[in-house]
């Protein structure tokens, strides 16, 4: 039978496309295995997320909702000699070639149990499975063995963990009776009662070219010789703890361990200490000989991380490599079709199949949730938050406004919009509304008007300039000088509050309660239409989201009911029952250039085209002004090399130097004719010291200076 992974899933009939934690990225932060394929590719089996390839920098995602991986919580993953990927899971084990996948359960074959704990191959391509609570099975692709306390040597059926030496003989780890081995004939087995392993908690093996067995152990790490045991253990080495449940062997021949939020390294002398978020539960060497350290956590900095060549450690987490979370505040496509997606730990963008988390690309950046974005008419990009003011974004740098540096009335913002002029305009919390403009700022609140209330959720304008405010009691009219209120109770407005509001091709207003009562109305200039779920197909009365696509249908976003479309009169109602939709929450909508819309959903984000979903970039893509820019470097903090990004407005002589804080010249990145436009270069600092560094741009006549940090 044949499926295929989503990265991001698209829907059968390719009217949907869903974008979820789990596959956008790393999908659980808890990596129990690794593998590298032919192709270059990395596997992550996690713990809860199914299994994670990465290759050439994208993502495909294998778990229970997209493939038939039988579970989850992935504990192995090896490779056949003709290239079959083995995956051992909770429930069972899978086999995936060429898109074909064949699973094995206690169902379908002899295995005995579904906990799949350990699974290695011997030179004759036979796979052996240990299992939890099932003994050890051996699988050569036709017939099935199974070994267990009742029928064989072995005397426990928790088997950890198994490692074949250059003989051929099989080491079994056990929970609970030490050290076995088998040699197809013969059984044999070290405990702590007849020699000299420090437990019979046997967690994990490995062999030596030389022969020597390395066992990791609740009391420490052990090396068998063939005659001797050594024990190493927090006390009487740099080993940081004694429980022990990974050990590997790299090229050299070093003992690498895995433990409790940290991974140790032993070259025979030394023991090198590399400081984990977790438990470490694999440690893979790929073909650059970088190191792979998995761990076991729900703490922030869990995940996997890869040491390189240069020392250089990098964190693969789902909040680096993709969607930090499901619960999706506001969304907004702009400029290059990035979407930029506002959630609850943070900004994310999506640049085609790259995801960046804004929070730890820029370190002057740090917002809470996000209340609404857009496009102003320079392409600067606007967000509003909930206690941190005003941020844009002109494609190369970030500016913050607040109530202490701007006309900002206050930080605790609720809705932005462009006013007919293209002036910016900003509701906020408790505070009312205002302009946006240094030079002409107009602010209105309960005190210098008749605005209802001073707490602004919705502003739109309709085609003649008439200004249309929603607030948390009732809805204003504004045109010219002259206001208009509507409350639920002096008018037929029908709502409590004004949350969300959208103007049709004909300025009809429809108007939208974030009250779970109240529903939507509708005002084309003399009459109020009200809807609710007890007189139309609105799945929901508490409304998120109002949005017109391109064929003039209006779309809503409900609290639990999911997104309704009105087309004329014909409703049409998607949920997580009858759609793709992947959560019933839609709090956001926008469009982009394809006619796609995208939602902003308690499951994750979910675009949607009755057409066919199309993300292509075939007009041309449009390009922020160029101006002289100085880009924040990435990665930073860095270590050992960086890259920096520059713009030139004007071709000429660009000079890029690095300083130390004594203002002495460290490095020269550039000296020379430079055309206008973006460029960006390399820098490598194998020699510095920790600490900040500047970096300073100079060209034409004017200057940017930013500041790096590395660190080793």
């Amino acid at each position: 039978m044949i499926f295929g992974a989503g990265s991001p899933a698209f829907s059968a009939d390719n009217d949907w496309l869903i974008y979820t934690q789990n596959n956008t990225g790393l999908p659980n932060n808890s990596v129990m295995s690794f593998h590298e394929d032919a192709d270059g590719g990395i596997w992550f089996g996690t713990l809860g997320g199914g299994v994670g390839v990465l290759r050439s920098g994208k993502w495909t995602i294998y778990d229970t909702q997209n493939s038939m991986l039988p579970h989850d919580n992935v504990s192995k993953i090896r490779a056949s000699a003709d290239g079959a990927v083995w995956i051992g899971t909770e429930g069972g084990v899978a086999r995936l070639h060429d898109n074909e996948w064949t699973v094995y359960t206690s169902e379908n074959s002899e295995l005995i149990s579904h906990l799949v704990w350990a699974m290695e191959f011997d030179e004759q391509g036979t796979l052996w499975i240990g299992l939890g609570n099932g003994g050890f099975a051996a699988f050569d692709g036709e017939e099935w063995t199974i070994f267990r306390a009742n029928n064989s040597g072995l005397t426990d059926d928790n088997v950890r963990s198994l490692a074949f030496d250059s003989d051929g003989k099989l080491y079994i780890g056990t929970f609970f009776h030490g050290l076995q081995w088998f040699d197809g004939e013969d059984w044999g087995v070290y405990r702590t009662n007849n020699s000299d392993i420090p437990d019979d908690r046997v967690l994990d093996i490995v062999i030596s070219d030389e022969g020597d067995i390395w066992v990791g152990t609740s009391a420490g790490v052990a090396r068998f010789d063939g005659e001797n045991w050594t024990t190493y253990n927090a006390a009487n080495s740099d080993l940081p703890r004694d429980l022990v449940p990974t050990v590997r062997l790299d090229s050299e021949g070093r003992l690498w361990t895995g433990m409790l939020n940290s991974t140790a390294m032993y070259d025979g002398e030394e023991w090198t200490v590399y400081e984990t978020s977790g438990q470490s539960a694999d440690i893979f060497f790929d073909s650059n000989s970088d190191v792979w350290i998995g761990t076991i956590s729900n703490q922030f900095g869990s995940g996997a991380r890869r040491i390189n060549s240069e020392g250089e450690i990098i964190l693969y987490a789902n909040y680096t490599t993709g969607m930090i979370t499901n619960q999706v505040l506001t969304v907004h496509v702009g400029a290059n079709r990035h979407a930029w997606v506002g959630a609850q730990f943070g900004l994310m963008r999506l640049r085609e199949d790259t995801w960046d988390l804004i929070n730890n690309l820029y370190d002057d950046f740090n917002a809470g949730d996000f209340h609404d974005m857009l496009t102003g008419p320079d392409g600067r990009v606007w967000f509003a938050t909930n206690f941190n003011g005003l941020y844009a974004y002109d494609g190369a740098s970030w500016s913050h406004y607040t109530q202490d540096n701007s006309v900002l009335p206050a930080n605790n913002l609720r809705t932005l919009t462009v006013g007919p002029d293209g002036a910016l305009w900003v509701g906020t919390t408790f505070q009312g509304l205002i302009r946006f403009d240094d030079d002409n700022p107009v602010a209105y609140n309960t005190a210098n008007s008749d605005l209802p209330n001073n707490t602004v959720e919705a502003i739109e304008f309709d085609s003649d300039g008439v200004m249309w405010i929603g607030t948390l009691d009732g809805v204003a009219r504004v045109s010219g000088n002259t206001w208009t209120v509507y409350r639920e109770d002096d008018s037929d407005l029908g709502l409590k509050r004004g949350y969300r509001i959208a103007i049709d091709s004909d300025d009809g207003v429809w108007i939208a309660s974030d009250i779970s009562f109240d529903g939507m109305s509708h005002f084309d200039g003399s009459t109020w239409t009200y809807y609710n779920t007890d007189n139309s197909d609105l799945p929901n009365n508490d409304i998120r989201a109002l949005l017109f696509d391109d064929a003039g249908a209006l779309w809503m976003g409900t609290d639990g009911g999911g997104a309704a479309r009105l087309d004329g009169t014909e409703w049409t109602v998607f949920n997580t029952e009858n759609s793709e939709l992947p959560g019933n929450t839609v709090r956001d909508f926008s469009i982009d250039p394809n006619g796609n819309i995208w939602m902003a959903t308690s499951g994750g984000l979910a675009l949607y085209n009755e057409n066919g979903v199309d993300v292509s970039a075939d007009e041309p893509v449009v390009q922020a002004p160029v101006r002289f820019i100085l880009e924040q470097n990435y990665p930073n903090p860095f270590n050992p090399s960086t890259s920096i990004a520059f713009s030139l407005e004007e071709a000429g002589i660009a000079r890029l130097v690095v300083y130390d804080l004594l203002g002495r010249e460290v490095a020269r990145l550039a000296d020379g004719h430079h055309t206008s436009g973006s460029h960006t270069v390399t820098y490598s600092a194998p020699g510095l010291s920790s600490g900040i560094y500047l970096y300073r741009l100079e060209a034409n006549g004017a200057a940017l200076t930013r500041k790096m940090l590395l660190v080793k």
